[in-house]
């Protein structure tokens, strides 16, 4: 079992994946957001939205801005963009799963999992 610790993001908004993500899906509003890389940076980006009971959305990817152009493409209705990005791997959890209100939050994870 890996552990990965992810960071409260002080303002999701300055990251162009997050905010995609957050559009593109069903992610609690009002969320504590957590971020971090498996692999010490190197592997796939994790983000988790906690809501205020605890549960909610992650989502993992290994190409961000692959991601943010895909978005972006259909946010335009460009139906016929040429991407091999595939979206990204969701994760939802249930209430009382997560803190929302701690600073670091530790993500149990088997290898197979990325």
């Amino acid at each position: 079992m890996e552990i990965i610790t992810l960071t409260r993001v002080e303002d999701p908004t300055t990251s162009r994946w997050m905010t995609a993500i957050s559009t593109d899906y069903s992610v609690p509003r009002d969320a504590t957001v957590f971020a971090g890389w498996d692999n010490g940076g190197n592997g796939e980006r994790i983000a988790i939205w906690v809501g205020k009971d605890g549960g909610g959305f992650g989502a993992i990817d290994g190409d961000p801005e692959g991601y943010v152009e895909l978005s972006a493409a259909l946010a335009r209705g460009d139906t016929g963009f040429a991407s091999n990005h595939p979206g990204v791997d969701e994760y939802e959890f249930e209430p009382g799963e997560f803190d929302p209100t701690a600073k670091t939050l530790e993500l149990k994870v088997r290898p197979s999992f990325f």
